[in-house]
């Protein structure tokens, strides 16, 4: 989750966007995840989905983690899929999406 931090921190410095964060673990995950995240005193919110709702409620979202990061418009609409993260190009290509929003 550390590797994130850049995203979080420019959401706080631009504040155009926010940032929700979903885990799903397993059941027998669980304990140990809400153990790591009190642990690590995340400074921003985390959505824990014990019983996969989220899943279940947008099952067009492919399997491939490459598409689990996504920036969405006011009205629910993707305009960015991926890990900006991921490279520089994505990151360039997430702040260009970022500036159409505005």
């Amino acid at each position: 989750m550390s590797d994130c931090l850049p995203l979080y921190e420019l959401s706080d410095s631009i504040g155009t966007f926010r940032i929700v964060t979903i885990f799903a673990p397993r059941q027998e995950e669980y304990d140990e995840v809400i153990r790591q995240l009190m642990v690590l005193d995340f400074p921003y919110p985390v959505y824990v989905d014990f019983d996969g709702s989220f899943r279940k409620a947008n099952p067009c979202i492919p399997e491939d983690k490459r598409f689990h990061s996504f920036l969405l418009d006011k009205e629910g609409h993707p305009v960015f899929v991926g890990n900006p993260l991921a490279s520089d190009k994505m990151m360039e290509l997430f702040k260009e999406a970022l500036e159409s929003l505005e």
